[in-house]
């Protein structure tokens, strides 16, 4: 049997409050269950955000590209994803975000 697992994660995100693209989380379909955790680096390596068990495709519960309550500078961060499927199957995804200012 042929497993689909559609997950959609932006490369990039534009936190200006505007209402588009203002916050950067993990989209899933229907065979995803949850968010099991959510890191993002900076490019020094610190952890600017975390966030654990939350829904797919839910932009309250992604990171606004603040840190301590202040907004970081544009320019690349690292994230690192684990996300749990209707199934009970676990998925590891990694990669980078760019904040647009």
């Amino acid at each position: 049997m042929i497993k689909t697992r559609n997950t959609y994660i932006p490369n990039a995100f534009s936190p200006n409050d505007d209402g588009v693209n203002d916050a950067f989380t993990i989209y899933g379909d229907r065979a995803v269950k949850q968010i099991r955790n959510l890191k993002v680096f900076s490019r020094w390596g610190e952890l600017v955000f975390e966030r654990s068990e939350f829904p797919a495709g839910n932009p309250k519960y992604g990171w606004d590209g603040t840190f301590r309550g202040k907004e970081l500078q544009a320019g690349v961060y690292v994230w690192l994803a684990e996300i749990e499927l209707l199934d009970g199957e676990r998925m590891s995804a990694e990669g980078d975000v760019l904040i647009v200012r």
